[in-house]
């Protein structure tokens, strides 16, 4: 014994010397690519740097090496490196020191984060010295040659993750951070201020022309917050209380101090307090973050139930429908999306970034901010601006919002109570009393005698005071914790837990909040509407309707239930809570109801204060201005229309045809903003690029025009300019209204006039001006534009540029494998067609054209792997088949050649693989090989759902020990398993191990569990309920225990599958708790039942899985199952295929569904009737039969 476990701890220590030579052996090599990276980089030969880089597509390839923006596709990375010269004077030493790398534990992923010290160096031709900020370069006196001098010190941080493909380390993701730079005649320090103005200068390097070239253009603007996970993620853990926990790098490794940082990246390095968050957080226990979880989504419950509340009540109550009632509905959607973002918590990262969940709880989180934009629609109706009064607070808020400064710098999510705070008070102040020049409309005294009344006795002002008091409380007890934090965590770099069990106990309460203020200001509407319920009382008063305009008697008839009177309208309605509604408009009238107990001296003041209102709200667009100033109209004549067909001719020349420009300045300004930039230089604002600084309120930034702007969009992307030409026909550039509101702020719309229109949206007029075309907002507006094309724009540009380039190649390939030409039809159209039906809503057709060619070279590997190149018989078969000689694409289930054609498929959607113990753990004394084999699985189970978005069983077909006497338990005679705590501890060992593989994979909503298979101690009895004793049913339920310990400790949505070893499931259903998420696995064998014959077994599988289904009170999964029957098999298609059928039909209709025992067989022992096993258990040849099609022909249940 002793000389046995001296060897196997020698064994144990190798094991682990071996392990950290591998991780030394791979932490050099990481080096090492960076160290190449830089190399090359410096002696100029960036052509090299490609071959470091992952293959194509790889997820999640991504690079950012400036301020502009970040390379998110392999080509727009590969273009980076690509064509830069090295002309004479030309210096780069870039010297990197203090490497920081780890190596993950799969040795698959690893990290890197280096410092960098170096100095750069050009000379500058003087007449292209302006292509960036003078202050860059050195006095003119240090002039070379009569060139201008550009020396630099630079320090920069580099972060880059690596991914290991075919045995090299290659890099994934790439991340420089300038921290400072400065010309060799000046320190950083004063320099750092001046560079502010260059950063969004992407400069590459100096041609041998001395012309300054600029990078390849980014493929998309910096994230609000981190640059290095999708955005779905990213707002994953932003919006969530637990969001401290840092961004990661990547997936499947959680990031060290060392890159904390870089998780909240922010480019000029501001102090984060998020960042602080990120570093304290990092500390607290798992059980600590789940009781914040649970904390958080008790509360956010709450707020849940008490928000669908609002909506239930406010949609069956139409008193309730008033202007305040419908603010708080509006803020409510928002909370909702937020009550449910923070009920899933962190459970959406940890199934991984493309998840359907983490996706969902990302769009949850987006709801918040589309709510507040739905909150400033509804102040924009009710209080238009008018010229007595201005406008109102919220009407236009975001207008100016600059997208480029502002909200790349944003990072917490909108606060919806108070940003109805801030609008509630301005309604209030709408209702302040008529200026002195504002015509009176009634002949009341009553109201110019009550001015000086204390304000609050007006019932209005009241409500609106209250709920604005209401909704400040809300914001003080919501956001006050949270808001400490923040300065705690900045003043002391550290967030103490007790602060964030603070947070997560008030935060998700908006929605409670929300609910409060609603039914506490609706209380008299809602006494009311009980009274009326249960006491079957009618209220029938009688409300003015006074007319606005002389004609009003021509239309107060016009609705039933008026009764006209001398200069009076009277009808019945509720009493409503709020003392007005807008009964109707129209282009001269518009009738206000008032309530009896709301109307006094004050009635004709909301009348004449309402009335413009309402006439305004009603016009979907502006009249244009009837004049302009003198100086405005003077700068509009300068830069506009003295230089319109100098713009023509340059947008001619751009898209190499002629066009004309068709825009009417006095409509597109009639909606800007008195005062504003466009209102003041609409010249500068639709033409001409204008560098100086304007003193409006507005903006203090650079400005730049919507044409000069698009046509330097038009000229940078002439990939675009035939389907331009062709959608836009007449060939016409105007400015338009987007009504829709489908870009953010400006936009590329094609008319169905064949016009091509710069949309902006009226709150935003004169914003972000120079993206109108940029080449995103071009796509999305070729896409959406009216075409009878039978592809999408997506599709047909994926097709030209992924497909066409490289299926020659593989064509050619296919002829040298088979010695005969081949047609690959793709069929686009009709696949296009059908992924559309299920895809709708996605970006599937970007990829149509590489997932098809990706197919057909899948097609030329699988042949090389057959050997049919060098098979003349394997040839001659194929050739044979396809006597067509297509090969064409179809979407299908199954496998097919009809006709001679050959069709590719697609496969299912469930893989159940079964391991033994060994796979996961090394038992002493087990013969049982333990070695790579969750290596493979990975590789199987990745591939599966990644690809395919499979469901993943992973069951243990043996225990140590072994657990029924046979071999398929472990070996023949083996039952050591029952009533051994040491083999216990080594299936609870392994167990565990199954569920680290589950926890790294990023996908732990794509496993199911599965810990015994078919246990029995009476080999005698095996195969029956008397294979089991009651003793053994104990040990495995001990057993049980324990697995559902380990699985619910990392999550509880992750099912547990347990074989009922011939007992059933009724036998096991009342032995677990009704809580567990249990699904009962049964095997269902009729070549072991007596009396069946394969002709008559059909109707009896309706009925066995019937009985399965009533059975039990958890979900019954019909594990195995084959076609094989106990007599007269027979090898006929049409009856293999009617018992197959009928099975995957009955254990769909009836239980939980099924799995196939097994994918591949190759048995050949004889079964009763014709043929061999592997005729009835191995799916594969089953396919290739006909047997198993994609629909189910006939089934007897």
């Amino acid at each position: 014994m002793t000389s046995q476990n001296s060897s196997s701890s020698v064994e144990a220590r190798l094991a682990a010397v071996e392990r950290l030579a591998q991780r030394a052996y791979d932490r050099g090599e990481v080096e090492n690519v960076f160290s190449k990276y830089m190399h090359l980089h410096n002696v100029f030969q960036d052509e090299q740097i490609k071959t470091l880089w992952v293959k194509r597509g790889t997820p999640g390839i991504h690079a950012q090496y400036t301020n502009v923006g970040v390379y998110t596709d392999y080509d727009s990375i590969m273009a980076y490196h690509s064509g830069r010269p090295s002309p004479p004077g030309k210096l780069i030493l870039h010297e990197t020191t203090t490497p920081l790398i780890e190596v993950a534990g799969d040795g698959e992923t690893a990290k890197g984060f280096w410092l960098m010290a170096g100095v750069e160096s050009g000379l500058a031709d003087p007449k292209n010295v302006g292509t960036m900020p003078e202050f860059l370069y050195e006095p003119e006196d240090k002039n070379i040659d009569g060139r201008r001098v550009w020396t630099h010190w630079v320090w920069c941080h580099y972060a880059l993750d690596f991914l290991k493909q075919d045995g090299q380390w290659k890099i994934w993701h790439f991340r420089c951070l300038e921290v400072t730079r400065a010309p060799f005649s000046e320190n950083w320090i004063t320099f750092a201020k001046k560079n502010q103005l260059a950063f969004d200068k992407d400069l590459a390097y100096f041609g041998n022309d001395g012309k300054a070239v600029f990078m390849p253009t980014p493929d998309t603007k910096p994230g609000k917050a981190c640059l290095d996970i999708s955005e779905a993620a990213q707002d994953c853990y932003q919006f969530s209380l637990l969001r401290a926990a840092s961004c990661p790098v990547f997936p499947a490794f959680k990031p060290s101090p060392l890159t904390a940082d870089l998780g909240h990246c922010s480019f000029h390095h501001r102090p984060n307090a998020s960042q602080s968050i990120t570093r304290a957080t990092e500390m607290f226990s798992d059980s600590q973050l789940e009781r914040l979880a649970l904390l958080e989504r008790v509360f956010s419950s709450i707020s849940l139930v008490a928000v669908l509340l609002i909506f239930v009540t406010y949609g069956s109550i139409p008193r309730l429908r008033n202007p305040r009632n419908t603010f708080i509905v509006f803020a409510s959607i928002a909370n909702l999306g937020a009550s449910i973002g923070t009920v899933i918590a962190r459970d959406g990262l940890a199934r991984g970034e493309n998840s359907a969940l983490c996706r969902a709880q990302s769009f949850l989180v987006h709801m918040q901010v589309t709510s507040v934009s739905w909150e400033q629609l509804r102040f924009t109706l009710f209080f238009i601006s008018t010229p007595a009064r201005g406008p109102v607070y919220g009407a236009t808020t975001g207008a100016e919002t600059n997208t480029d400064t502002d909200i790349q710098e944003s990072f917490d999510p909108h606060v919806t109570a108070a940003s109805d705070t801030q609008k509630l008070a301005a309604t209030a102040k709408t209702l302040e009393p008529i200026p002195p020049k504002q015509k009176q409309q009634s002949s009341s005294s009553a109201a110019g005698s009550t001015k000086s009344r204390f304000w609050l006795k007006d019932p209005i002002k009241r409500a609106y005071l209250f709920t604005t008091f209401m909704f400040t409380l809300s914001v003080l007890v919501t956001w006050v914790p949270a808001s400490i934090t923040r300065i705690h965590s900045l003043l002391n770099r550290d967030v103490p837990y007790s602060y964030q069990v603070a947070i997560a106990a008030v935060m998700p309460l908006q929605g409670l909040w929300n609910a409060l203020i609603f039914f506490t200001t609706s209380r008299t509407i809602l006494k009311n509407v009980i009274r009326d319920k249960w006491n079957q009382q009618i209220y029938s008063p009688v409300c003015l309707v006074e007319a606005l305009k002389p004609n009003w008697t021509r239309l107060a008839g016009d609705y039933p239930g008026h009764r006209k009177s001398s200069g009076f309208s009277i009808m019945p309605i509720d009493p409503p809570d709020f003392p007005y509604e807008m009964v109707g408009t129209a282009s001269d009238w518009t009738i206000i109801m008032l309530d009896l107990d709301g109307i006094g001296h004050q009635t004709p003041l909301f009348i004449d204060l309402l009335a413009p209102v309402f006439l305004d709200a009603t016009m979907p667009r502006l009249p244009p201005l009837g004049k302009l100033t003198l100086v405005v109209r003077k700068i509009l004549r300068d830069e506009w229309q003295n230089k319109l067909a100098d713009f023509e001719e340059q947008l001619s020349k751009a898209m190499r045809v002629d066009w004309k420009i068709d825009i009417d300045a006095l409509v597109v300004v009639s909606y800007s903003a008195a005062g504003s930039w466009a209102r003041e230089n609409p010249g500068s604002m639709i033409a001409k690029q204008d560098n100086t600084l304007f003193p409006w309120p507005d903006t203090l930034a650079h400005k730049v025009s919507y044409v000069e702007e698009a046509i330097k969009e038009l000229e940078r992307n002439s990939k675009y300019h035939e389907e331009i030409n062709k959608l836009a026909s007449a060939h016409v550039l105007t400015i338009d209204l987007d009504e829709e509101e489908t870009f953010n702020a400006c936009g590329a719309k094609f008319a169905s006039d064949g016009k091509l229109a710069i949309v902006f949206i009226a709150e935003r007029l004169g914003s972000n001006t120079g993206n109108a075309f940029w080449h995103k907002n071009l796509e999305k507006g070729i896409s959406l534009a009216p075409t009878t094309d039978a592809l999408s724009f997506y599709a047909r540009t994926g097709i030209r540029e992924d497909y066409e380039p490289d299926i020659a190649d593989v064509q050619s390939e296919l002829k040298n494998i088979i010695k005969k030409d081949l047609t690959l039809v793709p069929n686009f159209k009709e696949t296009y067609k059908k992924l559309k039906l299920t895809k709708e809503g996605t970006d599937f057709d970007q990829y149509i054209g590489a997932f098809i060619l990706n197919y057909s070279r899948g097609l030329v590997s699988t042949l090389k792997w057959r050997k049919f190149d060098s098979d003349d018989m394997l040839q001659q078969a194929l050739s044979e088949a396809l006597e067509n000689r297509e090969v064409q694409f179809h979407i299908l289930d199954e496998a097919a050649i009809e006709d001679g054609i050959l069709y590719l498929q697609v496969g299912v959607k469930t893989l159940r693989i079964t391991t033994t113990y060994a796979a996961w753990v090394k038992v002493p004394g087990s013969a049982f090989y333990h070695s790579k084999q969750q290596e493979h699985l990975r590789k199987i189970t990745q591939y599966s759902i990644n690809r395919y978005g499979m469901h993943i069983i992973i069951r243990l077909h043996s225990l140590p020990g072994g657990v029924n006497n046979l071999d398929i338990g472990e070996a023949f005679m083996h039952d050591g398993w029952f009533y051994n705590s040491t083999n216990l501890a080594s299936s609870w060992k392994a167990v565990d191990k199954i569920l680290d593989f589950i926890k790294s994979s990023g996908h732990k909503n794509a496993f199911t569990i599965a810990p015994v298979n078919e246990a029995s101690d009476n080999l005698a009895g095996f195969g029956s309920a008397a294979g089991l004793s009651d003793k053994a049913t104990n040990w495995i339920l001990t057993y049980m225990n324990g697995v559902f310990q380990r699985v619910e400790s990392v999550d509880k949505r992750i099912p547990v599958m347990l074989q009922d070893n011939f007992k059933g499931a009724a036998f096991w259903s009342p032995l677990f708790d009704k809580k567990r998420n249990l699904v009962i696995d049964s095997h269902v064998y009729y070549f072991a039942a007596s009396g069946t014959f394969s002709q008559y077994v059909a109707p009896a599988v309706c009925g066995q899985a019937k009985y399965l289904a009533e059975e039990t009170k958890f979900p019954v999964f019909v594990g195995e199952w084959s076609l094989q029957t106990m007599y007269n098999n027979t090898l006929s298609v049409p009856n293999r295929k009617t018992i197959f059928d009928t099975q995957r039909y009955a254990w769909q209709k009836y239980a939980a569904g099924g799995a196939f025992w097994t994918t591949v067989s190759y048995a050949t022992k004889p079964v009763d009737g014709q043929g061999t096993q592997r005729d009835y258990w191995s799916y594969v040849d089953l396919v290739r039969a006909g047997v198993i099609t994609k629909a189910t022909n006939k089934s007897y249940c």
